[in-house]
């Protein structure tokens, strides 16, 4: 991990062989060995590439997900180093190969805010940046379209990850915050009542678990000139940046998170508080499925078991992997059958079958086709349920509602010697919230006299 005229702080767990280390961030502090101010911007990950907000990949250990780069604001660099869980053992090696671009120009500039007069004014900044922002009159702080009530002990925003997944999943929580603000965090899973503490990287039933977050990134002096020109003034603040272990779950799970600020330390207007949480709700995967129903004559039908069943995570819409389109365009696919569709992503070309007994539920009855089945035979999602989630709280925050939505393309319809079939093309547009049952009532075009 050696960079080119420069020291790197080192970062150490206390752990024994054989000890599982939880996933989580491990910040290390890169200095000029000449006391020159560093930029983040100076650093890499060699073969890396940059995505989600850092470098991925490259030249490191399999441990390690992501690493970011800010400025510290004292001419220092600091390097995030996410990481997933993983064993001590006495052949453990964790790799990082840090690279450090070379500087044309290299030495003295410091940039930041210069203004004495500014809140966010930096003493060992000598190149103005643009970022200052200032107390006006009221005592509040106008900073890229933020009210914000003070400086240094204010807590600006928050942001939250919330995984899309059932499995695993490590997200993080982000901190634009003063210099002096101090604060806890708290996640409680509201289903079964545990607490997430950031010490451990686990969940666990002691309220006292909340971690208390300390300043460890004392500045952010990480605006550029682009920043600038789209007019962004709020990314000098502060930042911290804690990982969450979010574990698997069998069944939807409710979470609340909020901030609890220490000391002198105020909260600006949007960030979640005890009295207002950020509430939300992480899904299993739900499940789709088709069948033949008689809502008037059960009683006479046996219906065959269906295999027409999809499974995935609540409001995705399956594509097909081929160019395949289903309804076709005739004059571009002109011979392309519904068929041809069997098997892609969220289509399946389906046979229902069933028997008409007509002494079924005593007396005796006869059945005839009326008609073909039509596509708009098929049942739509029940309303009642969908309902809105909502807490009773000063401001009420509503779940958008996402149902499960499918259609039918292509029906063949049979039924002789009080036997019925059924074909056509399944396609499911998107997976909602719970797991949804369509079905095509026969009723409507087979006739029971």
């Amino acid at each position: 991990m050696a960079v080119d005229n420069c020291n790197v702080t080192e970062f150490s767990y206390e752990v024994f062989e054989g000890d599982t280390v939880p996933a989580g961030v491990a910040n290390l502090t890169i200095s000029e060995l000449t006391g020159a101010a560093l930029d983040f911007t100076e650093f890499s990950i060699g073969g890396a590439v940059f995505a989600q907000g850092g470098w991925v990949g490259g030249n490191v250990s399999p441990q390690i997900t992501k690493v970011v780069f800010t400025n510290n604001g004292d001419g220092t660099v600091n390097a995030a180093v996410h990481h997933t869980a993983f064993v001590v053992n006495s052949t453990l090696e964790v790799r990082l190969d840090i690279d450090r671009k070379p500087q044309s120009v290299h030495g003295s500039v410091a940039k930041g805010c210069t203004d004495p007069n500014a809140v966010n004014y930096d003493p060992l900044a000598n190149s103005d940046d643009g970022s200052c922002f200032y107390v006006n009159n009221g005592g509040d702080v106008d900073a890229g379209g933020h009210d914000h009530l003070g400086g240094d002990n204010v807590i600006f925003d928050v942001g939250f990850e919330v995984p899309d997944t059932k499995d695993p999943s490590l997200a993080e929580v982000s901190l634009n915050k003063g210099s002096n603000a101090d604060c806890d965090l708290v996640l409680h899973n509201k289903t079964n009542g545990d607490y997430y503490s950031f010490v451990t990287g686990s969940f666990n039933k002691k309220y006292a678990s909340r971690s208390t977050v300390n300043n460890e990134i004392k500045s952010s002096k990480d605006i550029t000139e682009k920043d600038l020109e789209d007019g962004v003034t709020f990314l000098h603040l502060p930042k911290n940046i804690y990982s969450i272990n979010f574990p698997a779950i069998s069944s939807n799970t409710e979470y609340s998170f909020y901030v609890v600020p220490k000391n002198s330390t105020v909260l600006a207007d949007g960030v979640p508080s005890e009295e207002n949480p950020y509430e939300f709700k992480r899904y299993v995967d739900t499940t789709i499925t088709l069948a033949l129903t008689s809502s008037s004559y059960s009683a006479n039908w046996t219906f065959a078991a269906s295999d027409v069943t999809f499974t995935d995570r609540p409001g995705k819409k399956p594509k097909a992997y081929t160019p395949l389109v289903w309804p076709r365009d005739i004059g571009i696919e002109p011979d392309l059958k519904s068929s041809d569709m069997d098997g892609q992503p969220g289509y399946k070309y389906f046979t229902l079958t069933g028997t008409f007994d007509p002494s079924g539920g005593g007396g005796s009855k006869s059945a005839s086709k009326s008609r073909d089945a039509y596509v708009t035979d098929l049942s739509t999602p029940s309303a009642s349920q969908y309902t809105e989630y909502e807490r009773d709280t000063i401001n009420v925050r509503r779940e958008p509602i996402i149902d499960a939505r499918a259609s039918l393309h292509d029906l063949t319809t049979t039924f002789a010697t009080n036997s019925l079939t059924v074909k056509g093309l399944f396609k499911v547009d998107r997976f909602g919230r719970v797991n949804e049952s369509f079905t095509i009532d026969v009723d409507n075009f087979i006739t029971v006299t």
